[in-house]
């Protein structure tokens, strides 16, 4: 077990020992169980309210009440109403009630359900945007090495006619290919 509580735990060690109580002759005291003492001052776990009450008593700590009961309190994590967690509870609660938790966790639900429907829609726009993309970057590398043979050819070829039929660029050259090289 890990211990949850350290500072009430510290605290109560301290006022047992200032009153040099034991756990036996405090747990009579107080009419509970030794093992639960144990449990608290061993910071495991807290003590009720109603044992709350007769420790802070028998001990003259009223500070012990303060801590346990600053610990229980918390704000509703939807509502943002104060509460106070049952002392029973083994974690520490994070909402007021059972309708605020049911709320809370339906509105997380819906969210990552859009958020996630929106991904998809997202993710889907995205692929066809690189798609798109990669056929425009294609059609102007093609429209780029069509201007670029052109204009070799041109430079080659002076008079508009092509007079090499087994040039290489001969498939791609917007030249007619000249009668004399035809033969």
């Amino acid at each position: 077990m890990r211990n949850k509580y350290p500072t009430f735990a510290a605290q109560l060690r301290r006022k047992m020992a200032d009153r040099r109580m034991s756990v036996g002759v405090l747990s009579k005291a107080l009419g509970c169980n030794p093992g639960s003492l144990v449990q608290w001052r061993n910071g495991y776990r807290l003590p009720t309210d109603r044992m709350l009450g007769g420790l802070a008593d028998l001990l003259d700590a009223p500070v012990l009440v303060e801590m346990a009961l600053d610990i229980r309190s918390g704000d509703c994590v939807e509502c943002g109403k104060p509460f106070r967690q049952h002392p029973k509870s083994g974690s520490q609660q994070r909402f007021c009630s059972h309708a605020c938790k049911s709320t809370h966790n339906n509105r997380l639900s819906k969210e990552r359900t859009r958020s996630s429907r929106a991904d998809r829609i997202t993710q889907a726009k995205l692929r066809e945007r690189y798609a798109m993309d990669a056929r425009d970057k294609a059609m102007a590398e093609a429209a780029q090495r069509d201007r670029a043979i052109a204009a070799f050819c041109r430079s080659c070829e002076w008079d508009g006619v092509c007079k090499m039929a087994d040039c290489e660029l001969r498939e791609f050259s917007p030249l007619p290919l000249s009668k004399e090289a035809a033969a």
